[in-house]
């Protein structure tokens, strides 16, 4: 999260290897160990394309607070929507005069 393109990132407990991945797949040189079994993590290097679309997927949502699907849900419950506040603030406005 916080390195750039070409930065090297040290992974020391690889686990199943997603620091590796993203790396890989963000254009960041690393340097990583496991002293267990690294089959998830072949796996993984197996499927980057799968990864990589993930990823593209997520970035493509990054600094949206709501997607349009999120958007759906909170209309059919009754939620409040960025767009639907001022007119909430208006309708409260209007509520608290007339009393």
């Amino acid at each position: 999260m916080a390195s750039e393109e070409g930065d090297v990132v040290f992974d020391p407990f690889g686990g199943s290897g997603t620091t590796y991945i993203v790396s890989e797949i963000l254009k960041r040189r690393w340097i990583g160990s496991e002293i267990g079994p690294i089959d998830s993590i072949i796996k993984r290097f197996e499927d980057i394309d799968f990864h990589r679309d993930q990823i593209k997927e997520i970035q493509a949502k990054k600094n949206i607070l709501f997607t349009d699907e999120m958007k759906k849900i909170r209309r059919k419950n009754g939620h409040w929507l960025p767009e639907t506040l001022e007119t909430a603030k208006k309708n409260k406005s209007k509520k608290l005069t007339n009393k």
